[in-house]
């Protein structure tokens, strides 16, 4: 963008790509990608334990 100072970025891209980190790292850290569900292992399931009793 040209200014009166000469090139300068745009704001609002500036914004717009912080706001991209933040949520790649908010998606990372809640598990929410492919790559951290992977990470993730359900617990072992207890055989001999009834939810009922």
């Amino acid at each position: 963008m040209t200014a009166e100072r000469g090139t300068v970025k745009n704001g609002a891209a500036t914004i717009a790509a912080q706001y991209r980190s933040q949520l790649a790292r908010y998606i990372r850290e809640l598990g929410l990608s492919p790559s951290a569900r992977v990470a993730i292992a359900p617990p072992e399931p207890d055989d001999d334990s009834d939810i009922w009793d």
